[in-house]
């Protein structure tokens, strides 16, 4: 976690210098151990910003950097909307992943494209568990599909067809 409020903290002093402990005082930053479709939100209103215990385990430091710089530059965007909405003229709200996000994802020297590219890495997260069938594959399998064959259904091996068994 210090690791994590560290590059937080560097974000927002590139980001936005004048703001920087103003925002990290009351940012919120949690590990959320729910997450599997995602590797981490942030939220302005409540000013939080909450990353994937699961997906964090299976990170490299490029990628779990890049995704704190990612989140810090929606928190730093919002920010920077609702302060110009101050004065008397009305901005059109921001959207999540345009100009304003981008140029300050290159202002920090971070690529403003997802680096973390998971791939296999997501089965470990997604399908933790692994079932047998008779052609001798080990299939990924959710919880749920595991806690259902332990309980009796049926689940069958799309190549062979045959019962899958779990141990």
């Amino acid at each position: 976690m210090n690791e994590i409020k560290a590059w937080v903290k560097e974000a927002l002093n590139i980001m936005i210098p004048a703001q920087s402990d103003n925002i990290f005082e009351n940012l919120q930053i949690q590990m959320n151990s729910r997450f599997i479709r995602k590797i981490a939100d942030a939220r302005f209103h409540g000013m939080r910003i909450r990353f994937s215990t699961k997906y964090w385990e299976v990170m490299t430091p490029e990628e779990k950097k890049n995704t704190v710089f990612h989140e810090v530059a929606h928190i730093v965007v919002k920010f920077n909307y609702y302060a110009l909405n101050q004065s008397t003229e009305i901005y059109d709200e921001p959207s999540p992943h345009g100009k304003e996000w981008k140029s300050l994802m290159i202002k920090c020297g971070e690529n403003p494209k997802r680096i973390a590219n998971l791939g296999d890495r997501l089965l470990l997260v997604q399908r933790p568990k692994i079932a047998q069938c008779s052609c001798n594959d080990k299939i990924h399998i959710s919880k749920v599909e595991y806690n259902r064959i332990k309980r009796g259904e049926i689940y069958q091996c799309t190549k062979c067809r045959s019962v899958l068994t779990v141990a």
